[in-house]
């Protein structure tokens, strides 16, 4: 048995597609286009009768890059398999076409539109051997794929793009549209252009390129927050247990040297005295401790500053909801467009709708060295070694001669 459904992606929903003329008439709008963002689901499979055993695998024209699931059953196999559809308007320069690169075929023309013809992203040609002048099966119907794309930017690519008024019908979405990206007349009349979509949208939810890059600054802010109130508490954490080894190191070999601290104290040595050899060869160890040190640790710097180690994040996609019965809406800028870009996407009552919007962060590893870290370093070391010279000596210099001498094996 067999079934395929073509639906809006999880968390969109359509709306009238009337909705772009009004953003298209909106004050300082240069450009407007429509998208429909859908998922093709597919099962295909059969459930064998006991003591035998059959199967069938969906066709690659069928099947879906973002990845199969399969299970068997009473000797049976089963396939799921589910392909991610954008609908687009054929020649425009702004939306999902303007991130696109055509590595093999052509694009889509305007006279495509309402044809059955298809891009596919080349993961998915390679993944299932489809080739340029080949078919594909959308909606149960065969469609004729003109191109194979490659994303030009660091943007999600669906696995294929289908004409808008193709994706309509294959998906029973006539006259309907999922999202309406925008692009402003001047980059710094963003914020007004999207004012004027709030109000000529007053359910709609305007999102621009500004607003999305502040949370990912605020993400990027937080964690820095948590990492700088962590490391803190890590090196805090550190000194105290590298005080406290010093002391037991040095009270140690303060326990070693008995004898000669005995004599010391035949010959009338005072504690003070004891106190102050003691804490100065502390001291001095520290020092040469600490220098090595800074010198292990400006080496390592180096080290990790010229590997270039680089950390890849993403904003991932957000979503947020419409009213119920009422229409809501989402914009979304292009960051490949000049002239600034704000976008809306009113959402049709019933639900709510989603953007995805993927935007790398890359950030490299950079360990910074300044003078004055490694003046707190060195101090550290000295007052480190010198609390610990003087606890030791302090213990020594209270031992009396007698006791001294007999306490030696």
């Amino acid at each position: 048995m067999s079934s395929t459904t073509v639906r809006t992606t999880r968390g969109t929903e359509a709306f009238d597609a009337s909705q772009l003329a009004t953003v298209q008439g909106v004050q300082g709008v240069a450009g407007a286009t429509a998208v429909l963002n859908l998922e093709q689901t597919t099962f295909d499979g059969q459930i064998g009768s006991s003591g035998s055993s059959s199967s069938s695998s969906a066709s690659p024209s069928a099947s879906a890059s973002s990845g199969t699931s399969r299970g068997a059953m009473g000797g049976g196999r089963m396939n799921l398999n589910q392909t991610t559809i954008t609908g687009v308007e054929p020649g425009a320069t702004l939306g999902p076409l303007s991130t696109l690169s055509v590595s093999s075929g052509r694009a889509l023309a305007t006279s495509d539109d309402g044809n059955d013809v298809a891009l596919v992203s080349s993961d998915y040609a390679s993944q299932h051997n489809v080739a340029v002048g080949g078919t594909i099966s959308v909606a149960n119907k065969d469609v004729s794929v003109v191109g194979i794309v490659t994303s030009t930017s660091s943007s999600s690519i669906s696995d294929v793009y289908l004409p808008l008024k193709t994706a309509q019908a294959l998906s029973d979405n006539t006259d309907k549209i999922s999202e309406i990206l925008v692009q402003a007349s001047d980059s710094n009349q963003v914020s007004t252009v999207a004012s004027a979509l709030t109000k000529a949208l007053p359910s709609a939810t305007v999102s621009t390129q500004e607003a999305l890059a502040q949370s990912v600054s605020g993400s990027l802010g937080s964690a820095s927050k948590l990492i700088s109130s962590l490391g803190t508490w890590l090196s805090i954490g550190v000194v105290v247990v590298a005080f406290g080894l010093a002391v037991l190191f040095t009270v140690s070999g303060v326990n070693q040297r008995t004898r000669d601290f005995g004599t010391l104290k035949a010959l009338g040595w005072s504690r003070r005295r004891i106190v102050g050899q003691v804490a100065t060869e502390s001291l001095l160890r520290a020092g040469i401790g600490g220098a090595a040190g800074i010198v292990l640790g400006l080496v390592a710097t180096m080290v990790i500053n010229a590997m270039g180690i680089t950390l890849s994040g993403s904003t991932g996609g957000f979503s947020m909801g419409g009213g119920r019965g009422a229409p809501g809406g989402q914009p979304s800028g292009m960051p490949s467009m000049a002239g600034g870009q704000a976008g809306g996407a009113p959402a049709g009552g019933g639900g709510g709708m989603a953007e995805r919007a993927s935007n790398a962060v890359n950030v490299v590893l950079h360990s910074p060295v300044s003078i004055q870290m490694i003046a707190i370093g060195l101090a550290a070391a000295l007052v480190g070694g010198l609390l610990a010279g003087v606890i030791g000596g302090w213990r020594a210099g209270g031992m009396r001669p007698a006791e001294a001498l007999r306490s030696v094996e």
